[in-house]
């Protein structure tokens, strides 16, 4: 066999084409890091960082020659950039396969009635000018991740700050300046806003709260600033000028684009920012702005010129550690390059494009760069191959202005100049949804800028108003249904070891779903034959085979790994009753050999070999139905009252427990409804049966003999006695349906430090303190000598920090501080294993049942009832708890109803202590939520990524995530499933479709036990004046006055109490008459009058009322000097004498007189 690449190229033989294949396959091995253990996604970002294309091409062609096609090179360089374990086979390199072919067969997009954003919800948050009642344009919008807000900048120059929870406005503040502004960013080493416009660079302070605020100006800048962005400590350009002034003679970096084509590198520094010489100064107020003249910066303004034209957007790429400038220039329109690049003349990478870019954005999760301006079409670009495009998106009419990118989706978000947003999907380059903003309003319709927030997943515009379009799956998810299997869903099993999901529908069909991205990895139809339900399902600890049981009771062994079937035991039944259905099966150990626990086929209890020698399921014995013989007691069943504590009805009533070893047929009695195993190495395992007269069946698995039978408790007779109050017939039994639809045991774990190495810590600890160097740990020492060893344990108990896993480990900060190392001794090397340290205390296991009159009961496994669960949804109506599951370690149990709703509780102090007097008072409902329309048939539970799985008979499997009911999407939806990664990082809540109810959160039993215990305590309130508390406050000379004044003896807060007491009455003055007369009510004339006796006020006499009033002016004299003289003073002698001197009267006798002489004396004349 020979090889030829192309014609005139010399052949390979089989041994050298041999060789030259196992040399690129560990090429390709290498380059992809095959070997590193690391996600696909850390090892696609070092190859991106690490792997040029250059080099690529280059190693490739040492091996095939220099004849292989470019093209060819870049797809595959593109393929291995992209995805890390995509397969690379050496045809694709001499162009024989077209891999793009087939991937574009794939159906990456959403379907046709699917928006990717809801128009419908869209929200006005304010004005583009904030608190200004002006019209003005949103030119810029930023988020600011430290500070969880939103930054908007205006044309006319106004800032706003807005929440980006709340979406309100938090702070506004206007610059000053008669120039437009350009662009805008946050500078978080300064906690200070950059704002630039045409003349210079404003800087704002975002923690400033009054109206007028200082703000300092950068200017004369010798070009206009056009647009800015701000460079993180990591992208330092100046580090290899100075490295030893790098870190200290600036606070942040940005960078920013002038109109004649140049980037600008600007450092600014706290001291940059301060008045120099404020006495000097004092003509800028705070209504002013402090200019700094650009000259006399700490350092100095770098900039290069890279476009022949203004630059329109710059941007630094975190993931590419690149920044990225664009132009409307034809010859230098789009540059992306190392930042250093701009200290130097080094050649910059760059893309010419006819009519330039307007605007770029660079998606981390896809590694592409979006780029787009006047000639209507987004050019994608991989960041290091620019020779040609690698896709081209049109559909634009105008000039695209803006493009946004979506990392969780993948999303290319572009903006024309006619207020028309198109989403486009990176993987199919097709367009996914187009709206436009045809909203009438006054001012500027055009939208000038548009950002989106991949932590609320919602997409901001601005123009003369700031608008919020939120994404679908934010408000509801997708606009369908959750739809997984076409029929109701009645079995689902998780594969904790391949982290998969399996799910079986009614029809019946099998589907396995990969838990982390959501995607189907295989399907069975008919599992066991046309028109045979499925019932039961079980998988091995292995994680490789499944067993599947059938309504027929035919029952099949499945490897995972390929799909097919092992083994099959045939059934009795037809399928179309119940009678021969395998109600539920379990994998089990014994002695190393697999088994199958079986209930069903018959009502019957059996146990079946499945080991690797035979290719048949082997039948092995049926397990006992009569009852262990506890003692001499009688034929019949006894029943013996227990004590137990019920959390929402607050009845007594009596738990039954029947212990009779008469060999009764027990199954004949009572059908199987549900099953569940509990097996330990150790101890006695046991085996758990649900029925449907509502008992639960205790066996034990190693004695194969039925242990107890548990009844649930009797209805008292309190409900005979309401009856009887409300009219109705008394009942003594009421007829409600106690069927067991499920049950689960409940083993609690809970992990700890050996309080044996902790006390080998402390030993440790103090032995260093006292055998150290006094001059080093003088202050240690003396400290250590005063600490007991208990107090050395606990320190060193504090310092232990648990992982996110549950496994503790040492905290680094607090080894620090008791790791004291004396000088010249060699350090340990080798750390404590906590891991081996750490003690798994395994508490007693609790059974719990789910039945059918909305009650969950916990047992213990001596047959007592220790508690009663209900849900605040079931309290006026029986509705039946359909299904329970729990964590890894029996902390959280979710339980589910008839109607739709799941139930989380924490359970982790009642299963310390099931048997304690507060048990209902243990037991803590956390939340309630909505999850399906229907009745939910399964719950799953895995720990390690905190996911509640629910399938429920409208044929959808959902997925919750965390512990507040948060929606995380479906299996079978287009989209690839996100689960986020904590509760500040989650976003906002969404809900299904279907579902409008938000969740319920109940009140915590602990909170009430607060408010009734701050309702009980009393308050004092004494009116005592402390003037030590006080005596900081005042001042010195004033006090030093106050000390010297010894002779003073009344207290210095006399005053204050004298202005505390009320006005005192007198005894005499308060008269009490009888009783008013009973008609004016049964209040008031049960009330005693009071009359207040007060003085009479003086009149004047009647002789002075009946004097004439004369209209001469003789007549007004009189009169007037009759007033004064008895309001009494000189004024009355003053005021005759004038009369007498004015009409020629006689004189007047001042000496005593009284008042009628007087006027008898006045009247005469």
């Amino acid at each position: 066999m020979s090889t030829r690449l192309h014609s005139g190229a010399p052949p390979f033989s089989n041994e050298e084409f041999e060789e030259k294949l196992e040399r690129f396959r560990d090429l390709i091995k290498e380059i992809t890091l095959q070997g590193y253990e690391a996600t696909p996604e850390e090892r696609r970002q070092i190859i991106t960082e690490q792997l040029r294309y250059d080099q690529f091409s280059d190693s490739i062609r040492q091996l095939f020659g220099s004849d292989i096609r470019n093209q060819n090179l870049k797809n595959i360089y593109r393929k291995i950039s992209t995805n890390p374990d995509a397969p690379v086979d050496w045809s694709e390199i001499f162009g024989l396969l077209h891999p793009d072919q087939e991937e574009a067969t794939e159906n990456y997009g959403l379907p046709e009635e699917v928006s990717v954003f809801t128009v419908g919800a869209r929200r006005r948050i304010g004005e583009a000018a904030g608190n200004r009642k002006r019209r003005d344009v949103v030119q810029n919008i930023r988020y600011i991740p430290g500070q969880d807000c939103y930054l908007t900048a205006s044309q006319q120059g106004s800032l706003s700050v807005w929440s980006a929870s709340k979406l309100r406005l938090v702070a506004c503040a206007d610059i000053r300046e008669k120039s437009w502004v350009t662009g805008c960013d946050y500078l978080p080493g300064l906690r200070r806003v950059l704002t630039c416009t045409e003349r210079g660079l404003v800087i704002w302070d975002i923690r400033a709260k009054s109206n007028n605020q200082q703000m300092f100006v950068i200017k004369p800048i010798e070009h206009s600033p056009q647009c800015c962005c701000y460079l993180p400590p990591a992208a330092n350009p100046f580090q290899s000028d100075n490295p030893k002034e790098s870190n200290n003679a600036y606070d942040d970096i940005l960078l920013f684009g002038d109109d004649q084509g140049c980037v600008n590198v600007l450092a600014l520094s706290a001291s940059d920012l301060t008045v120099k010489n404020p006495t000097k100064d004092r003509r800028y107020s705070q209504s002013e702005n402090y200019t700094i003249n650009p000259n006399k910066l700490t350092t100095p303004i770098r900039r290069r010129r890279l476009h022949n034209d203004w630059v329109v957007k710059v941007k630094y790429f975190k993931d590419l550690r690149c920044f990225a400038s664009c132009s409307p220039s034809s010859s230098k329109s789009f540059v992306l390059e190392e930042v250093e690049r701009l200290l130097d003349d080094g050649p910059v990478r760059g893309v010419a494009i006819s009519k330039g870019v307007n605007a770029f954005d660079y998606c981390a999760r896809s590694n592409v760069i979006a780029t787009g301006g006047v000639d209507k079409i987004i050019r994608v670009w991989h960041p290091h191959i620019f020779s040609r495009p690698t896709g081209k998106l049109m559909g634009h009419l105008f000039t695209i202005v803006d493009i946004v990118c979506n990392e969780k989706d993948q999303h290319i978000i572009s903006l024309s100049t006619a207020r028309v947003v198109r989403i486009w999907d990176i993987h199919t380059l097709t367009s996914l949804q187009v709206f436009s903003d045809t909203e009438e309003r006054a001012g500027e319709k055009r939208i000038y800028s548009m950002l989106f927030d991949n932590k609320y997943d919602r997409l901001l515009t601005g123009s003369s108003v700031l608008d919020v379009w939120p994404l679908t799956r934010s408000v509801q998810d997708t606009m369908q249904v959750p739809h997984t299997h076409d029929r109701p869903v009645s079995g689902l099993i998780i594969n904790a070891e391949l982290q998969q999901v399996i799910t079986v529908c009614t029809e019946p069909t099998m589907k396995v779903w990969e838990i982390e991205a959501g995607k189907l990895v295989f399907q069975v139809h008919e599992l066991h034959g046309r028109g045979i339900e499925v019932t039961s399902m079980a998988v091995d600890s292995s994680g490789y085979r499944l067993v599947t049981g059938a309504a027929d009771g035919s029952i099949k062994v499945w490897d995972l790994g390929s799909g097919q079937v092992i083994k099959t035991s045939l059934g009795k039944g037809t399928g179309d009753d119940d009678e021969y259905a395998v109600v539920s099966i379990a994998y089990n150990l014994i002695n190393g050999v697999r088994h199958l626990i079986v209930a069903g086929r018959g009502n019957s209890l059996l146990l079946m070999r499945d080991s690797n020698e035979s290719t048949e399921l082997e039948y092995v014995y049926s397990f006992k139905e009569y009852l262990r013989n506890t003692g001499s007691t009688s034929a019949n069943s006894l029943s013996s009252e227990t004590s137990f504590k019920t959390l929402s009805d607050t009845r007594r009533s009596r738990s039954q427990i029947t212990s009779a070893f008469r060999k009764d047929q027990v199954l004949s009695q009572h059908e199987i409804r549900s099953m569940t195993c509990l097996t330990r190495d150790d101890l006695e395992s046991y085996i758990a049966i649900g029925c449907h007269s509502g008992a639960v069946l205790l066996w034990s698995l190693n004695n194969r003999e039925l242990i107890k039978i548990m009844l649930p408790p009797v209805p008292s007779r309190s409900h005979s006695r309401s009856s009887k109050r409300s009219g109705k017939l008394p009942r003594t039994v009421p007829l409600v349906n106690r069927a067991v639809n499920a049950v689960l045991f409940l083993v609690h774990k809970r992990r700890r430090i050996d309080p044996a190495y902790l006390e080998r810590k402390a030993q440790k600890a103090k032995q260093e303190v006292d055998t150290s160097p006094r001059r080093s740990i003088s202050s240690r020492a003396s400290r250590a000598s005063r600490m007991s060893r208990a107090s050395l344990a606990q320190s060193v108990a504090k310092s232990i920090v648990s992982r996110q896993d549950g496994s503790p480990h040492l905290g680094i900060d607090s080894l620090q501080d008791q790791k004291v190392e004396d000088e010249g001794t060699e350090t340990e090397t080798e750390e404590d294993d906590l891991t081996s340290h750490t003690i798994e205390e395994v508490f007693e296991p609790v059974l719990a049942s789910c039945h059918k009159d909305g009650y969950v009961r916990m047992w213990n496994l001596q047959g007592e009832l220790l508690l009663e669960l209900s849900s605040f949804m079931s309290k006026d109506s029986a509705t039946p708890i359909t299904s329970i599951c729990s964590d890894s370690d029996s902390k959280y149990i979710v339980i589910a109803d008839s109607k739709g709703y799941l139930n989380l509780w924490d359970v982790s102090n009642f299963l310390m202590n099931p048997k304690q007097a507060n048990a209902a008072d243990a037991v803590d409902q956390l939340i309630c939520w909505r999850g399906h329309l229907t009745r939910i048939t399964r719950l799953g539970y895995i720990s390690s990524s905190s996911l509640i799985i629910s399938a429920a008979v409208d044929g959808s499997v959902r997925l919750w995530w965390g512990k507040k009911g948060r929606f995380a999407g479906f299996f079978g939806q287009q989209r690839a499933l996100s689960l986020p990664n904590s509760e500040e990082t989650a976003g906002m809540l969404v809900q299904p479709y279907d579902i409008t109810e938000a969740p319920f959160v109940p009140p915590h039993r602990s909170d009430k036990i607060k408010v009734q215990r701050s309702m009980q305590r009393k308050f004092e309130y004494p009116l005592v004046f402390d003037k030590h508390k006080w005596k900081t406050f005042r001042r010195s000379a004033y006090e030093a006055q106050r000390e010297n004044e010894s002779a003073r003896e009344e207290p210095e807060d006399k005053k204050w109490f004298e202005a505390l007491v009320k006005p005192k009455i007198e005894p005499g003055s308060v008269e009490t008459l009888p009783k008013s007369e009973g008609r004016h009510g049964a209040i008031f004339g049960s009330l005693p009058v009071y009359k207040l006796s007060t003085e009479e006020k003086p009149q004047m006499p009647e002789h002075l009322m009946l004097l004439p009033r004369q209209s001469d002016k003789d007549g007004r004299g009189k009169f007037r000097a009759i007033n004064h003289f008895l309001q009494g003073g000189r004024a009355l002698t003053k005021a005759m004498e004038k009369d007498q001197k004015r009409k020629r009267l006689p004189p007047l006798n001042t000496s005593r007189s009284s008042p009628p002489n007087l006027l008898l004396t006045v009247n005469k004349q």
